[in-house]
């Protein structure tokens, strides 16, 4: 607050959580989380065995990552005259970079094995995992910032103000169990496994000239917030229960996978209630004609940019078998579901005029021309397989088998490139562009298969799949509010 830098070269202002000499030095969680359990019994009498694992895993970034030169103080948001001045020989760069990465593997392994030797047997078996991972939260978002604040910049080359987010969260949850069991005069088994992934990333990426600052650059001026928000989950429960006695036997098995995904970003770029000149071309960089084209015919470019992917996997299997002389049961089913959400907010845009005099404008370019960009590219990719297989030997009985399989997927991002209230000049070209290309592609299945082998039996089998899947997105360019382009 209140400072004054004038520097022969250029002035770097810089704030990352990554090592800038290793971009694998990273700020990262990775975390891994087992458990497994056995149980084994074998008597003359009745024997009952049980056994169960659960695996648990929470992890959770939230930073604040900021680059910025400004004149207020962050316990002070009251206006006040400029007093922070910056004057650079070369360039400006003000970036903040946020690469921030959890990798979670959690699982729950359980087996149960009871034997009688001369009367019944039981078992019971359960696995269970559950992962859950957040780079940021809906109660307390992260943020990544880079931006000039009621203050006064010059250069004599190029003004850069940069945000840069790029998160990933890989998730990997699995539950498996079995139950086997064996006795003379009965059996049974009964298994159950679970799994379930839920992953968030809330983050607010801005870049921004704001609060009356006053910016001139002798080549161009750059703005720009990017996002590359990735998350990769797969969960898996797996069950398996199989009885066999010279009497009556029951094998159940129960299992299932649960993904939850979503992201919720703001992505902005802006200009906004200051005056900006730029009197050059931007130098050309790839990132920024990755974004802008040819970067170099600009001479100011502002630009805010999302690429969130969610790439999802939940699949479920369950197997029960019964073999008996006297009566046989196998049931088996498997349930799996799969929800995700992309709702981001990307906005790029000039806005809230100063009180200019006749024929001022409030960004200018000289020479370049000018190109406003709001750009998403949301994609969503989900698989869900839930299958189920009772089998029953020998003995008359039943077997059922059920298998549910659901999806439901949202993209509901809103996308603006705009002029509101300024007045704006170009040299060369002026350039407003939204441009929109999200993909959702699911696949949800379900298999069940019940058989008996026996003369008197009864089997019984379902499956229903379901996708529900919406792309409600708002899409917008508009040049409003008495704003003057030339």
């Amino acid at each position: 607050v209140g400072s004054n830098v004038t520097a022969a070269g250029d002035v770097d202002v810089a704030a990352t959580t990554e090592n800038p000499d290793d971009a694998s030095d990273r700020r990262k969680i990775d975390s891994w989380t087992m458990a497994g359990a056995i149980g084994v019994g074998a008597t003359k009498t009745t024997t009952l065995t049980g056994s169960g694992a659960g695996a648990f895993s929470y992890n959770a970034i939230n930073n604040t990552t900021s680059a910025f030169i400004s004149d207020r103080d962050p316990q002070d948001t009251s206006a006040s005259a400029i007093t922070t001045v910056v004057d650079s020989g070369g360039d400006v760069h003000l970036e903040a970079v946020d690469r921030s990465e959890i990798k979670s593997d959690s699982g729950g392994f359980s087996l149960a094995l009871g034997i009688g030797l001369q009367d019944g047997a039981g078992s019971l078996s359960v696995g269970a995992s559950i992962s859950e991972n957040e780079i940021g939260s809906d109660t307390e978002r992260q943020s990544v910032t880079a931006f000039i604040d009621s203050a006064s910049v010059t250069a004599a080359g190029d003004v850069r103000v940069g945000a840069d987010f790029e998160a990933d969260i890989n998730a990997w949850s699995i539950a498996g169990a079995a139950a086997l069991a064996g006795g003379k005069d009965g059996a049974i088994s009964l298994s159950g496994a679970g799994a379930r992934s839920y992953n968030d990333i809330y983050t607010d990426v801005l870049a921004y000239v704001a609060g009356e600052s006053q910016v001139t650059a002798g080549r161009g001026v750059a703005i720009t917030a990017v996002d590359d928000s990735y998350v990769n989950t797969d969960a898996g429960g797996f069950a398996l229960a199989i009885a066999g006695t010279s009497g009556g036997s029951v094998g159940i098995a129960i299992g299932g996978a649960d993904v939850n995904n979503d992201i919720h970003n703001v992505v902005k770029a802006y200009i906004d209630d200051s005056r900006v000149t730029a009197n050059g071309f931007l130098s050309s960089s790839t990132d920024l004609d990755t974004l802008f084209g040819d970067s170099s015919a600009l001479g100011l470019a502002v630009g805010a940019t999302s690429t969130a992917t969610i790439d999802a996997w939940a699949l479920g299997a369950s197997i029960g078998a019964s073999v008996g002389k006297e009566l046989a049961i196998a049931l088996a089913g498997n349930g799996v579901g799969s929800y995700n959400t992309i709702d981001n907010t990307i906005h790029a845009y000039i806005a809230n005029a100063q009180d200019s005099a006749e024929g001022q404008y409030d960004v200018t370019t000289t020479h370049g021309g000018m190109k406003i960009v709001a750009e998403d590219g949301a994609d969503i990719e989900a698989v869900g397989f839930a299958g189920s297989i009772a089998l029953q030997f020998a003995a008359p009985g039943v077997t059922i088998a059920i298998g549910v399989s659901l999806a439901e997927n949202d993209i509901y991002n809103d996308v603006h490139a705009y002029v509101d209230q300024a007045k704006v000049s170009s040299a060369s070209a002026f350039d407003l562009i939204t441009h929109s290309d999200s993909i959702v592609d699911v696949y949800s299945i379900a298999a069940a298969v019940s058989a008996s082998f026996s003369l008197d039996a009864v089997a019984l089998s379902g499956a229903g799949a379901n996708s529900f899947n919406t792309s409600n997105k708002t899409v917008r360019t508009s040049i409003t509010d008495g704003s003057i382009v030339d």
